[in-house]
Formats: C-alpha cells, sequence, structure tokens
C-alpha cells in the first residue's frame, strides 16, 4: 500500500470518487485532496521548508492530477512540481486523471518523467488493479 496519495482535482465529487477508489482498494493509507494545485503546492513548500536538514521528508509518492484546473492548470502544476519539488521529492510518481481525450495531451504527458500513466475519467477498479502492476508501484503491493 502506498502511504501518501495527492488527489488533485476542482470537481468535488471526482475527489470523493477518488477517495473511496483508494482507500476500498487498499491501494492508499493516506489521501490528501486538493481542488486546486496552488493548494498542494503550497503542501509541498511548507514541508520543505519546515523539515530539518538531514532527516526524511514524508512525501507522497503518487500524484493524482487533473489537467483542467482554474487558476494553475495541470501542465503548470508538473512545470512548477518538476523545477521546484522533484529534488526534494525524488520518488515521487505523477498520474494524470483527466477527461481529456486529446491526443496532443497524450503526447505531452510523455514529456515527463515523473508522469507513468494517463486516465480517462473516471477512475475505476480495473484501473486501480493495472497501477497495482505497474514498475514503479509494484513493488508497495507484493504479497507478504
Amino acid at each position: 500500500m502506498i502511504k501518501k496519495v495527492f488527489c488533485i482535482d476542482d470537481d468535488l465529487m471526482t475527489l470523493k470518487l477518488l477517495d473511496f477508489k483508494i482507500k476500498s482498494s487498499f491501494f492508499g493509507e493516506q489521501i490528501f485532496k486538493f481542488n486546486k494545485a496552488e493548494e498542494a503546492l503550497g503542501w509541498l513548500k511548507e514541508k520543505t521548508e519546515h523539515h530539518l536538514f538531514g532527516s526524511a521528508i514524508s512525501y507522497p509518492l503518487l500524484i493524482f492530477l487533473d489537467l483542467n484546473l482554474p487558476e494553475l492548470n495541470g501542465w503548470q502544476f508538473l512545470d512548477k512540481f518538476t523545477k521546484d519539488y522533484l529534488s526534494a521529492f525524488p520518488g515521487s510518481k505523477v498520474i494524470i486523471l483527466s477527461s481529456s481525450v486529446n491526443h496532443q495531451d497524450f503526447r505531452q504527458a510523455r514529456n515527463y518523467e515523473i508522469v507513468i500513466d494517463f486516465i480517462c475519467k473516471p477512475l475505476r477498479t480495473q484501473d486501480i488493479i493495472k497501477l497495482k502492476e505497474n514498475f514503479f508501484l509494484r513493488p508497495f503491493f507484493k504479497e507478504k
């Protein structure tokens, strides 16, 4: 199970569905929901500013990110996260969860090494099952 999961989406029903799916499928333990990308960046900024040098930061391993957000959109979040926070949270990966079916969005997502999947909304149980087999996430779901 993944310790910390971020969900960034401006639709409250999508955030509730994500929370339910992630918890009920034993995919994530702590789910942090943000309806603006700026709120998630604020959380990251606070964690990087307040941790003690040399101590481990407990960071989100996985970020579900909508592209169509007000103010700071998903692409802008990815640019800012990669530039300002990836060095502090090097294991973080992003899954784009969007209603977009624009092929340009799929191509653009491949430009970001931290993006490991692009899922069209809504998140389904079979998507969670597939994610548990993802190369980057599989170690968190090994049977003990």
